[in-house]
């Protein structure tokens, strides 16, 4: 990658995982004259933000919202809460050298997935 690469897409990476990667990405691409670009795909879950926007009603199938606010058929590794968790996530990745995001918003129907989409869209915040 130091040698032949120009970029790294991190996968589900958190942001411990971005900063040990990200800083032994920037030594081992200098020492080799090069730069690197780091984009990050993370899947993301607003599915409660946007229910509680009113975009999306609450699910009463699949056993419903589970004790920690995850839908059914939620991923355990989704990056999920408030819409100002997530982009507070999305500003903590840039400052550690992320410049491109591609999410993934998990969803069960295309109501949900649409609804997190619109949530995102509208929150009109430039990072």
């Amino acid at each position: 990658m130091a040698v032949l690469g120009d970029g790294w897409n991190a996968d589900d990476a958190s942001l411990e995982q971005l900063k040990d990667v990200i800083g032994q990405l920037r030594q081992l691409t200098a020492e080799n004259g090069r730069t690197v670009e780091i984009s990050l795909r993370r899947t993301v879950d607003l599915r409660p933000a946007a229910a509680a926007a009113g975009l999306l009603a609450m699910p009463t199938s699949g056993g419903g919202v589970d004790q920690a606010g995850r839908w059914p058929g939620a991923s355990a590794g989704a990056l999920s809460g408030s819409l100002a968790e997530v982009k507070d996530f999305i500003r903590q990745a840039g400052a550690l050298g992320v410049s491109h995001f591609i999410f993934q918003f998990e969803h069960n129907t295309q109501e949900e997935h649409l609804a997190q989409m619109e949530l995102f869209a509208n929150s009109r915040e430039k990072f």
